[in-house]
């Protein structure tokens, strides 16, 4: 019998995922220690799957608007070949087995989910070899793991003839800005944030302590 990989997860966590652990616990138990299951350290504290197909995902990041959980569903989804939207995504309480003596929770946008891409997709895949082992001994058929369509990632582009050196440019920018011949310029670009990753006291102290170094004038330019 062939079954597409949409639905026997489906199939599967609707009807199978009991016998693992009970109708309210992730996938532990026995099936979790087979050879199939990728090295994921503690990964069913993470991710459960109750016995009506429900999932639910844990996680630590503090999201203040920047869509960054939403992000984390969508790479456990498309290691399980389910929906994003079927993942549900709880704050991960603030205790063991979630925190560890040299953890922390923290808000991040684009950082958290480079941070995290690797063991999500880790975390998913981890589920989905538990997955094929406990539906391979309740229908007593060999364990195949289904194939995941390859993901191309497209890096943002950068228009590299913007950044030409241009003397007449550099000129006409220092002028406006009323730079002198012999002040160097510190440009920033980016988020102007103090709660959101970009605190720029960090980079006031680098140019402080460059200035004193080097004596020379610095001034600071924010764009953000």
């Amino acid at each position: 019998m062939k079954l597409g990989r949409r639905a026997f997860v489906c199939a599967v966590t609707a009807t199978g995922i009991a016998c693992l652990a009970g109708p309210a616990r992730v996938l532990g138990g026995a099936a979790a220690s087979t050879s199939a299951q990728p090295p994921v350290n503690d990964w069913s504290v993470w991710l459960v799957i109750d016995a009506a197909g429900a999932i639910t995902l844990f996680h630590k990041v503090t999201d203040l608007g920047q869509g960054t959980p939403s992000s984390f569903a969508a790479i456990v989804a498309h290691q399980l070949d389910v929906a994003p939207e079927r993942i549900a995504l709880k704050q991960a309480p603030v205790r063991a087995p979630y925190l560890g003596p040299d953890d922390d929770y923290v808000t991040s946008g684009s950082a958290g989910i480079r941070a995290h891409y690797a063991s999500l997709r880790q975390l998913g895949a981890t589920a989905r070899a538990v997955l094929v082992q406990a539906a391979a001994a309740r229908w007593q058929v060999a364990a195949v793991q289904p194939q995941l369509p390859m993901t191309p990632v497209i890096p943002l582009g950068v228009q590299a003839q913007d950044f030409t050196p241009d003397a007449a440019l550099r000129a006409q920018g220092r002028a406006r800005w009323g730079l002198q011949d012999d002040e160097v310029a510190v440009l920033f670009v980016g988020r102007l944030s103090l709660h959101a990753k970009a605190n720029p006291l960090p980079m006031y102290l680098a140019v402080a302590r460059a200035a004193a170094l080097t004596g020379r004038r610095l001034r600071v330019l924010e764009c953000g």
